[in-house]
């Protein structure tokens, strides 16, 4: 997959979430369209780049340039934010701080499926991260009832429910 290709179906797949962001910090909806518009261009822009290497996910990297390119819009027309001031490096540090989270999420993600089956960790996948609906689900795997599919998938997370209780640092 090229790095550019982004952009094609997901194109607003995070728009909701500025948008929320936007009026929750005194902006408008144009206001939060024109934000992603601008972010989506800085994205493009690092993915152009050969060293560029996404260290979060998609999303959380799109919100953080959002995040920061509004601040600085309120800055520059003199819009509080907040009680304190945001400086550059608190940004940072929050994005830093968000992406560690993220990692530390993904690396117990990574544990579970290391602990459960082969046909659990596909289910899993398609349940939660393909986002596939049930009925996709039930076609694909044979299940013949969407119940079936549910006593499965309650199987599944038992797998993961025994290795988290067996691993209490998890």
């Amino acid at each position: 997959m090229k790095k550019t290709e982004i952009f094609g179906a997901e194109y607003y797949a995070y728009l909701d979430d500025i948008v929320w962001y936007v009026k929750q910090n005194s902006g408008t909806l144009s206001d939060a369209e024109d934000l992603y518009q601008d972010a989506l261009m800085v994205l493009l822009e690092k993915l152009t780049q050969d060293d560029f290497q996404l260290s979060a996910s998609l999303k959380t990297y799109i919100f953080a340039i959002c995040k920061n390119l509004w601040l600085k819009k309120l800055r520059r027309v003199k819009v509080t934010v907040g009680l304190d001031e945001i400086t550059q490096n608190d940004f940072f540090e929050e994005i830093s701080e968000d992406i560690e989270k993220e990692r530390s999420e993904k690396e117990k993600i990574d544990a579970f499926f290391l602990e459960i089956t082969d046909h659990c960790k596909e289910l899993i996948e398609e349940l939660f991260l393909k986002s596939a609906s049930l009925d996709e689900i039930q076609k694909k795997y044979n299940y013949a009832t969407k119940h079936n599919l549910s006593n499965q998938k309650y199987k599944c997370m038992q797998q993961i429910k025994r290795y988290r209780e067996k691993n209490t640092n998890v």
